[in-house]
């Protein structure tokens, strides 16, 4: 151990104040070197020594250049490392660097002048391990860019943009903020939405590329002429080629900070989520790597490693139906037919059930022929509204009386039906019935009577047909059957059937027993028959329903022909 070779000018207790100064010099947290202004090393702390790992014999030459050497041999950058020791600090300021180690760490050496007397330009050289804390910063940075992909929960505006300032992907604050719909956003750049010249907004986007993370105030120009102040944070790439800001009002400035703390809470709700999913496709590999690794677990039930990494691994789950869609939205980015990639298709969980997912992505690097290499996106599960969707056609396709299907929808499946028919050359049938005398029925029994009266005849119906046969209500007391692969024979023995069950099947009502009959007007499709279509058919089996009426209802009649 060697102590600090002067002495202060003054002392009160000589032999006390050289203690206290060993003493402080040698409990420093970090390394602790004293240079003269020649070069010549005045004073080495122990963990100095401990940092390099001095052999006693050099220690005890106390050649500098030496030392440096040997020093600069465990760097990674050894030359940087000896250029750097000639910056010589001014004083009351000092020098900062930082070096990596063959063995990973990262050391910060601050130096500053020091004053010696007998001696000029000596400094003293602090050092410290901060390994630590520079693998937090890039945890940290990782951790940022997970909530930037899953941004659009945000209440802030959130924008990504390309290396070039170009809009990749928008959410719907920032729309909100920036007064246009995300197509328009995406078609633009950061110098189309600032309040400034073409050249200053260009200026400020690469000083912000070179500083990597900006933040203050700028000010907004909307399509309408009126211009918003917004205060922004921005940090360059999140992701290889992908840039964030984050934008909100001044005016707001309470509520903003409030969002902030709500914005955090949602996104990791989100990421912790299984409804969704951040991927990057790296083309070259190729791979797929999932901000989730668990997700195909998660989501879809399958055991790890079920589905591998490669970027075709879940073609062979997803819906026959649906993987020529997403093939082609895939190949026309991959290309660069299409700015972005976009497809709303299902995959078999691991039950057998399907679950809707919508992909989104872009590419984010391209060869020099435009091909993507690699791309970033998200997938969501959007099930719950594909189902609403669903619920909600089947009201528009269902007559909501009696459950069966509506006039337009009827017709709609009565063309496909026919349309098959005659390409496989098959028989096809179609029924016309009428409820007898049904206004009778409502004077008697009352709407809500009559209402019954239509929901047993559906029901009545439901159980002579078969789940290929078509049920529509086309009229008030008016229903249509249509009958695939039925010829006329088996079509008049089925409206038989029907009308002996309406017999049988009186409807009970509060009131009393309500008793109906049903006329039925049958018209058939030979295969191979020139001409004809569904509404052909429909109006020739009507011509026998109103000649049934006419002979006095209750009856089946065939249509001529």
């Amino acid at each position: 151990m060697t102590e600090p070779e002067y002495r202060p000018e003054t002392q009160a207790d000589p032999i006390d104040t050289q203690a206290l100064v060993r003493a402080t010099f040698e409990s420093a947290p970090g390394g602790l070197a004293v240079v003269g202004g020649q070069g010549q090393v005045l004073a080495l702390n122990e963990a100095f020594v401990r940092l390099w790992g001095f052999p006693p014999d050099m220690l005890a030459r106390r050649d500098t250049d030496e030392m440096r050497q040997f020093a600069a041999r465990q760097l990674a950058d050894p030359q940087a490392f000896l250029d750097s020791l000639r910056r010589v600090p001014a004083e009351g300021a000092a020098v900062t660097d930082e070096y990596e180690h063959l063995d990973g760490r990262i050391l910060e050496r601050q130096a500053s002048a020091l004053h010696v007397p007998g001696t000029s330009g000596a400094l003293v050289a602090r050092w410290r391990d901060v390994t630590a804390l520079r693998r937090a910063e890039r945890a940290m940075r990782a951790a940022q860019a997970r909530l930037a992909a899953i941004f659009e929960y945000a209440g802030e505006a959130i924008l990504l943009a390309d290396d070039d300032g170009r809009y990749v992907d928008a959410n719907p604050a920032a729309c909100s903020l920036l007064g246009r719909p995300r197509e328009a956003l995406l078609a633009l750049g950061v110098a189309d939405v600032l309040a400034a010249s073409p050249e200053d907004a260009c200026r400020q986007w690469q000083a912000f590329l070179a500083a990597g993370r900006v933040s203050g105030e700028v000010e907004l120009l909307r399509p309408d002429g009126t211009h918003r102040v917004a205060r922004f944070g921005a940090v360059a790439g999140i992701q290889p080629g992908v840039h964030l800001s984050i934008l909100s009002d001044v005016t707001e400035a309470v509520q903003a900070r409030q969002r902030e703390r709500e914005l955090v809470t949602q996104v990791e709700l989100a990421a912790t989520s299984a409804s969704l999913v951040f991927w990057i496709v790296d083309l070259r590999d190729p791979s797929v790597r999932l901000s989730d690794p668990s997700w195909p677990q998660r989501l879809l039930g399958y055991a790890p490693g079920t589905i591998d990494s490669s970027p075709d691994a879940l073609d062979a789950f997803v819906h026959p139906e649906d993987r020529g869609a997403r093939e082609a939205a895939w190949q026309a980015h991959v290309l660069g037919q299409s700015p972005a990639f976009e497809c709303e298709f299902r995959i078999r969980h691991q039950d057998g059930r399907w679950i809707w997912l919508l992909a989104r992505g872009r590419a984010v690097e391209r060869d020099a022929d435009g091909r993507a290499l690699r791309l970033a996106g998200v997938r969501i599960d959007i099930t719950r509204r594909k189902l609403a969707e669903l619920a909600l056609e089947q009201q528009a396709f269902t007559d909501g009386l009696t459950g069966v299907l509506t006039r337009r929808r009827f017709l709609d499946l009565a063309d496909v039906e026919w349309s098959r028919s005659q390409r496989h050359q098959q028989p096809l049938a179609l029924l016309m019935i009428d409820l007898d005398h049904f206004k009778s029925v409502n004077d008697r029994w009352g709407h809500a009577g009559g209402d019954a009266v239509l929901r047993a005849f559906a029901a009545t119906a439901g159980e002579v047909l078969r789940a290929s046969d078509l049920l529509g209500r086309v009229g008030g007391e008016e229903f249509a059957v249509l009958l695939p692969q039925t010829d006329r024979d088996g079509a008049v023995v089925l409206a038989h059937r029907l009308q002996q069950l309406v017999h049988d099947h009186p409807v009970l009502l509060p009131q009393g027993m309500a008793s109906y009959t049903v006329s039925v007007g049958v018209a058939a499709a030979e295969p191979c028959a020139p001409g004809g279509s569904v509404e052909s058919l429909m109006q020739a089996a009507d011509t026998a329903l109103y000649r049934a009426k006419g002979q006095g209802r209750d009856r089946v009649l065939l249509a001529d022909g």
